[in-house]
Formats: structure tokens, sequence, C-alpha cells
């Protein structure tokens, strides 16, 4: 096991790239052979004691500050990344505080598509952190119980 781990250590990148390749080649297989172990133990991965651990996994510091730490240099390096999240959370901003029945469906359920809003916004400045996606009209005039009027409020 030792020599295993010491020649992992030795050659890393070159079985990463073996991997990717591997992985490229053979995609479909591989989602399909997942697939199908997931159908097999769905049980295992319904039981509360799974969902129990994968949530305190999922709250666990370490893991909270290398997920925000990933996001923070994801934004970093692409704009689009920050701005999508920006959309997504004025999406979810005015369906929140605009809509009397609070119902909040995915982007896509409305008919919004986010990375068109993002293509019309372009050419972005190079200091984008410091602009602000605003409306023409204000998001308060929109009917938030319609779907339309939804997509007519982010529409690009």
């Amino acid at each position: 096991m030792e020599e295993k781990r010491t020649y992992y250590q030795r050659n890393k990148e070159r079985i990463r790239k073996q991997r990717k390749g591997f992985y490229k080649r053979n995609k479909e297989r591989i989602k399909q052979r997942n697939k199908e172990w997931y159908e097999k133990n769905r049980e295992f991965h319904q039981s509360q004691d799974i969902k129990k651990k994968r949530k305190e996994y999922r709250h666990c510091p370490e893991v909270l500050g290398r997920r925000r730490e990933y996001q923070i240099n994801r934004k970093r390096e692409k704009p689009t990344m920050a701005l999508k999240g920006r959309l997504s959370n004025l999406l979810w901003s005015a369906l929140k505080h605009y809509s009397p029945t609070g119902k909040i469906r995915s982007s896509k359920k409305y008919g919004i598509d986010i990375n068109a809003i993002i293509e019309h916004l372009k050419p972005f400045p190079t200091n984008l952190s410091d602009y602000e996606v605003h409306h023409i009209k204000p998001l308060f005039t929109f009917d938030f119980n319609n779907p339309e009027e939804i997509k007519k409020a982010f529409a690009p």
C-alpha cells in the first residue's frame, strides 16, 4: 500500500492525464455504469443515516472553508461566474421580497436564460466588482405571481 502511495506521489501529473484521457474516451460508458450502480444502491443513498452524515460533512468548518475558497477563486478567474451568481441572487431576492406566495423555483423553470443576459451585458469593464446590475424598470413593478412577468423582468 505504501509503495502505491509513493508511486502516485511521484507520478501524480502523468496519472491524472491518463485518467482524464480515459474518462474522455469512455465518458458514456462510465456515466452508464455509475447510473446503474446508483439505481442498484438507491436505498443506501436514501437512508436517513447516510443523509445525516452528508449534511454533517457539508456543514463541517473545513469543508465550508474549502468550498468558499473554491468559489472565490472561481469568481476571480472567470468574471462570468461572479455575474451569474449576482443574477441568481437578484432573482432569488426579487422573488422572496415581491412574491406574496413566496414560491421560488429555479431560473430555468421561469424561462430565464442567465447566459443570454451575460452575453447581453458584455463587454465587461475591468473592475467588474465595482458594478451592479440594475433594471430599467424597477423590479417591484412586476407581478411575481405570474411566470410570464418574471420572465419579462429578467429578459436580456
